[in-house]
């Protein structure tokens, strides 16, 4: 499939970045490998060159910079820079060339728990600091190419309780008071990372790829994980933590990351 894009492989910008190859398209940016005047190779987000106004694209590129610059956590991205690229806005962060998520889903869970936990520590550390990520899924969990997680693309992320940027999102990870409006909660990570680890157990995702607000308020709970004969306790307890924090209520997405970092720090402890 061939379409616009903003640059070109080949092209060197003003300020000496070379383009290398274009990396991945989202709903309103495209992420590119690139590599600096002084030969870093780097990755570089700028607004899509096909949408009708770029504006909103830009503002995005510009608050997640900002918010980045705000975070220093082992397992969060490394912003490099914010460059004007055609009049744009380009954020530069560090490259990460080991693959997503997406391959372990539904492997065994010594594949993924430590990856897990490290994501829980991110979001637990982000969360300290007032911020909500908003947008936690398996695609936006890279790898490098030695297998350090980080926890990526926070153009959503937003204040607790404060305004939220207009659009994005992955409606399977969204909980409903987040679809009716509600202001950002810290709930709103905890939920999709229970949705996660049920994706990573299960090999699916819980309510479907797009639920709607109907079956998110009729549906009773999450069909159930059906753990194999012989799981060990650690990976039922995970099930049992997933089911409690998505079903009528979430109490449970109110005690923060912590409970999932119990269980996980528990699993891992058995697989080492």
């Amino acid at each position: 499939m061939s379409y616009e894009t903003a640059v070109t492989p080949g092209t060197t910008l003003s300020n000496g970045v070379q383009i290398d190859a274009l990396l991945g398209r989202g709903g309103m940016s495209e992420v590119w490998r690139a590599a600096t005047i002084a030969g870093v190779i780097v990755a570089l987000k700028i607004p899509r060159a096909d949408l009708g106004t770029r504006s909103a694209a830009s503002q995005l590129i510009r608050r997640e910079f900002g918010v980045l610059e705000s975070l220093c956590h082992a397992h969060v991205l490394k912003p490099l820079g914010l460059i004007t690229v055609q009049e744009m806005p380009g954020l530069i962060t560090e490259y990460l060339d080991g693959g997503d998520l997406v391959p372990l889903l539904g492997a065994h869970p010594r594949h993924w728990a430590r990856a897990a936990r490290d994501v829980a520590l991110a979001l637990a550390y982000v969360h300290e600091c007032g911020t909500v990520h908003r947008d936690v899924k398996a695609r936006n969990v890279l790898f490098s190419h030695t297998g350090e997680v980080r926890l990526v693309d926070f153009a959503l992320a937003a204040d607790t309780g404060g305004k939220t940027p207009r659009g994005g999102g992955t409606l399977a990870y969204e909980r409903l008071a987040r679809r009716q409006g509600a202001p950002p909660e810290l709930a709103d990570d905890v939920h999709a990372f229970a949705v996660l680890i049920y994706e990573l157990l299960a090999g699916r995702l819980p309510f479907g790829a797009n639920p709607t607000q109907a079956v998110l308020q009729t549906a009773p709970s999450p069909p159930v994980v059906t753990m194999a004969d012989g799981s060990d306790g650690g990976v039922r307890a995970l099930a049992e933590l997933v089911q409690a924090t998505l079903s009528p209520g979430q109490k449970s997405a109110a005690e923060g990351m912590r409970p999932f970092l119990n269980v996980l720090e528990s699993m891992l402890l058995e697989y080492e």
